[in-house]
């Protein structure tokens, strides 16, 4: 099970483990990278990066987390 809440590159050290990004955060970030790229590639060199980018990007990332969880019960 992939739980959108657990770090995506956790640091373990003999006594807890440290954090920084979730894998959401991380996908979330990945997604809103290649948005970035897609709209440079066609030709778009203002990259806007408001809201409504941010939210598909948070969408894309739980639907991933989503698949993830699929695949892993089958």
């Amino acid at each position: 099970m992939t739980d959108g809440n657990d770090y995506a590159n956790p640091a373990k050290s003999d006594w807890h483990t440290e954090g920084g990004l979730t894998k959401r955060e991380y996908f979330a970030a990945m997604a809103m990278q290649g948005i970035g790229m897609e709209m440079v590639n066609g030709g778009k060199h203002e990259l806007d990066i408001s809201i409504s980018i941010a939210r598909k990007a948070l969408r894309m990332a739980d639907a991933l987390i989503a698949e993830l969880n699929k695949t892993e019960s089958k």
